[in-house]
């Protein structure tokens, strides 16, 4: 979600298992808000969104839901979007204002391993402040979804909802509609969230903006409901009682403990332990064989999350779309820059350096020192996702501003440690600054998706700032 990632993570493989896997995602993969993009944003934000369609249409996704972050510049332009894009757009409440008809795909049905899988997909009600004024609009979704599962259950041997709805809304369905399989949420809230079985219903949810991939392996039986995995579960315990057998063995070759060891508590009470433990496993065994025999064909799972590192090699294909986006995007910046823009209450690292000469020095051999610099050299000084993180002063919010911003102000500067300099320039007594940085300031730039190998204590005592 709102966010160009250059990992193609297993590419190759994908290509050559598209028969066998399913590949989908929830959506909220445009725009990183869930409201219209700010004017001078605008540019920018809709080519990066053009260059991850054409990431993901290397990476064969089987469907994709609409979401209100899909949303962000507007319908008109994300009809353009849909029309780029490889694989299918989803959303069954999304629809013609004047028709009530669906705007786009409400559903696909593909094929994997001989089995017919349903794929629907719902938009979250955040979506209708992006098309108050266009020509579509979002239903209701309990009736739609209603008549979906009526039509589509019998049809398909597992059916699968790609939701933006809330997680409350999410619940109610898992409640509500059991003819659905799994529902796979969109990565609108921060972490990973294992899947959880509600009610008969498999609910899943990966962290947002791309930082994970999450990989969920089925073992499927249409007839029957989700269940454990009996066979994994019993391997396990079998595997300790092994352990426990063995070490009783052990004990029991020098003779009866009780009378071996019985000057021995410690060992005497360890061998207790153990027989105390055999009959448990022996009994949790006999149960679990009990459940297989009456459930032997459970529908299961298992899942895991793979980060998507910075550390991650790079795929050549998607690599390259990103480099390609990135200076499409730099251009448009480039042309937007207008005049010279000094901001009011900060005087930039220069006048700092009238009363802190040591500390200026040391900032000037600093990475802060020459972060505009780095930029410049990657031809990203024009990016807006990048260069409120090299300038003083600015936020992502406000970051526009960096494309016409005074010279003084380029560089990760004091200002942007210790606050704004103007008042205690004129005051040094009476206006005090910020001594240290808390961690949040630094997190703000310095997070995972930038960075995954900061440490805020080590770099603020790396800043030799004092």
């Amino acid at each position: 979600m709102g966010g160009l990632s250059k990992k193609g993570f297993e590419l190759e493989k994908r290509r050559k298992d598209k028969a066998r896997i399913l590949t989908v995602d929830a959506g909220a993969l445009l725009f990183k808000h869930d409201k219209p993009l700010a004017p001078g944003r605008k540019i920018q934000d809709e080519i990066q969104a053009k260059g991850i369609v054409a990431a993901y249409n290397l990476l064969n996704y089987d469907a994709v839901g609409i979401s209100a972050y899909d949303l962000a510049a507007g319908l008109d332009f994300f009809q353009e979007i849909a029309a780029r894009s490889k694989f299918p757009w989803l959303s069954a409440n999304l629809v013609e204002k004047s028709s009530g008809l669906p705007l786009f795909t409400p559903w696909v049905i593909v094929e994997k391993q001989q089995m017919k899988i349903g794929i629907i997909a719902l938009t979250g009600s955040r979506a209708a402040t992006m098309l108050s004024d266009s020509k579509g609009k979002l239903v209701d979704w309990h009736r739609i979804l209603t008549n979906l599962v009526g039509e589509l259950q019998p049809k398909c041997d597992l059916l699968i909802l790609l939701s933006n709805l809330s997680i409350v809304e999410n619940r109610e369905i898992c409640r509500d509609f059991p003819g659905i399989n799994l529902v796979v949420q969109a990565g609108i809230h921060t972490g990973n969230m294992n899947p959880v079985l509600q009610n008969k219903t498999l609910l899943c949810h990966v962290d947002r903006q791309g930082k994970y991939l999450g990989e969920v392996s089925i073992r499927w039986a249409k007839k029957y409901s989700w269940g454990q995995d009996y066979r994994i579960k019993l391997l396990n315990r079998k595997r300790s009682l092994d352990r426990i057998n063995w070490q009783l063995k052990r004990l029991e070759n020098r003779g009866d403990p009780a009378q071996v060891d019985k000057h021995k508590p410690g060992t005497l009470q360890k061998y207790k332990f153990l027989k105390a433990r055999q009959r448990e496993l022996q009994n949790e065994i006999t149960v679990i064989n009990e459940k297989r025999r009456a459930n032997p064909q459970n529908s299961t799972w298992k899942n895991q999350f793979i980060a998507m590192k910075v550390s991650l090699a790079d795929q050549a294909d998607v690599l390259k779309i990103v480099n390609d986006t990135k200076q499409q995007v730099n251009e448009a910046g480039k042309s937007q820059a207008r005049g010279i823009k000094m901001m009011k209450s900060y005087i930039g690292s220069q006048a700092c350096g009238k009363c802190h000469a040591e500390q200026y020095a040391n900032w000037g051999k600093s990475r802060h020192g020459r972060a505009f610099h780095t930029l410049e050299e990657k031809g990203q000084q024009y990016n807006l996702n990048c260069l409120y993180c090299h300038v003083t002063g600015l936020n992502q919010d406000n970051a526009v501003l960096g494309l016409s911003l005074d010279k003084n102000l380029h560089n990760v500067g004091c200002e942007s440690c210790h606050g704004p300099g103007n008042k205690h320039q004129n005051e040094p007594e009476n206006q005090q600054i910020i001594l240290k940085p808390s961690a949040r300031t630094c997190l703000a730039c310095h997070h995972d998706e930038h960075d995954d190998s900061f440490i805020y204590e080590k770099a603020v005592a790396d800043l030799n700032c004092r």
